[in-house]
């Protein structure tokens, strides 16, 4: 009678994040494939892929981890940009909306100074994904990302060139 209220055995997460990564990874294989063979590369190459907020945060890992990211855009190598495709990343994960965005839009920074005079902030954006998606019910909805501090950088410093970063 429990198992009807609570099917849990039906489902599994093991194994999402692997699904995940390797849909993310299928996205990029032009530009790995390009890397690992020292094949020429250039920032019209890889513009695209920096462009679009769901290839721009594994498009600089790709570049960092084969030395080459002198080739990512500047002008998406910003707070904003990076906070912009891990909202992206994260929404699309099966465990949260489960869907690509239709609409992102960003709406602010906001900051918070803490009592002891430390300061971080969050970036705040409105988005909407279309039907058939359940979420589209809801019209826009808010995403906030952070926090983020006033010496962080738009790349996490965690990120290994010795280990691929898929």
């Amino acid at each position: 009678m429990r198992e009807e209220l609570f099917p849990c055995k039906y489902f599994s997460f093991r194994g999402i994040g692997t699904r995940v990564k390797e849909k993310s990874f299928r996205r990029l294989r032009t530009v790995y494939d390009l890397l690992v063979n020292d094949a020429p590369l250039t920032k019209a190459d890889i513009y695209a892929y920096a462009k679009n907020p769901l290839t721009r945060e594994l498009t600089y890992r790709l570049l960092y981890y084969f030395r080459q990211e002198l080739l990512f855009p500047q002008e998406f190598y910003t707070m904003e940009m990076a906070a912009e495709s891990n909202l992206v990343n994260w929404l699309e994960f099966p465990t949260e909306l489960n869907a690509l965005l239709d609409q992102i839009e960003y709406i602010q920074r906001v900051s918070i100074d803490e009592d002891r005079g430390s300061v971080f902030y969050y970036h705040v954006f409105q988005f909407s994904v279309i039907e058939p998606h359940v979420p589209a019910k809801q019209g826009r909805m808010i995403g906030v990302v952070g926090p983020y501090f006033g010496d962080s950088k738009p790349t996490k410093e965690r990120f290994k060139r010795n280990r691929m970063p898929v």
